[in-house]
């Protein structure tokens, strides 16, 4: 230990409880004890930091009185002291070009006056955004777009990085997402908002909108995100679609196999595997003769 450290840490110490205790993380029993509130427990169980914590309910404490759209969670995730240290490239010429300002101002345009403290003042900026800023904004409109179900490539080349970037990234993030909604829960926020981030963790994960969600949150081998998209899009977006679905009709959309797969994974309990491939087999066997 260097010399005047030993001083230096009940300082330190002292200095983080108050911190703590600030923002609502631990309490002060009335023995004078402290212990950890349910935020605290939330951000441990978690396993996200406790300025995170602390960042994520001081803004949702804020826009308990206004709606609060995907981009504006997602860029305040970003802003985290976790989201932060996730690894997004950006070269200079991104920044200088102001890319992402003129995305973000097509993006908002109608809805602006209704943004936050931290996202309305990077729109139409008088001076140009730090990197730093810049790069947090990328990845906030990056992951909008991943979670609109835009085509990979697509973004690859819009957002100039790679495909296993973007799904590293979009798994970080859904995990922040995850916590934001234990977050709202422990604040009291309303449970449509509860939901939605909840939502938004799953979408994170899976890359889909809303509607894409359940049948998404299956996971069944050799269902990917793409395929998923083109069953809701023909009508197949839920389990309970699924379920009364014909094979064959799963089949226009999905290889055979996967639709077989698919009504293996949603079918109700009295059903058993074998009975829906035996049934699928007789259809088949009906429609030859």
């Amino acid at each position: 230990m260097r010399e005047g450290e030993a001083f230096e840490l009940p300082f330190e110490v002292e200095k983080a409880l108050k911190a703590l205790l600030a923002h609502r993380l631990i309490v002060k029993k009335d023995d004078g004890s402290l212990q950890a509130s349910t935020l605290g427990e939330v951000a441990a169980f978690k396993g996200i930091r406790a300025s995170t914590a602390a960042k994520i309910a001081q803004f949702l404490d804020a826009a308990r009185e206004r709606a609060v759209d995907d981009l504006e969670v997602l860029h305040l995730l970003g802003l985290t002291e976790d989201g932060k240290g996730l690894y997004l490239n950006m070269s200079t010429a991104e920044q200088w070009s102001r890319t992402y300002e003129k995305m973000l101002a097509e993006v908002v345009q109608d809805s602006a006056g209704r943004l936050g403290e931290d996202l309305a003042q990077l729109v139409n900026p008088k001076l140009m955004l730090t990197y730093q800023e810049a790069r947090l904004l990328k990845l906030a409109l990056l992951l909008a777009d991943w979670i609109q179900g835009e085509n990979l490539s697509a973004l690859e080349g819009k957002y100039q990085c790679y495909a296993g970037t973007i799904k590293g990234l979009a798994e970080e993030v859904s995990w922040l997402a995850n916590a934001a909604a234990g977050i709202a829960e422990v604040l009291g926020c309303d449970p449509v908002l509860i939901k939605r981030l909840s939502s938004l963790a799953d979408r994170l994960t899976f890359g889909v909108e809303v509607s894409c969600v359940e049948l998404a949150c299956l996971r069944v081998r050799g269902l990917g995100r793409e395929k998923v998209k083109a069953l809701a899009r023909a009508g197949f977006d839920s389990r309970a679609a699924i379920q009364e679905a014909d094979v064959k009709e799963l089949a226009k959309v999905l290889a055979e196999e996967v639709a077989l797969r698919l009504k293996e994974v949603v079918r109700p309990a009295t059903l058993t595997s074998s009975t829906l491939i035996e049934k699928t087999f007789q259809r088949r066997r009906s429609s030859v003769t």
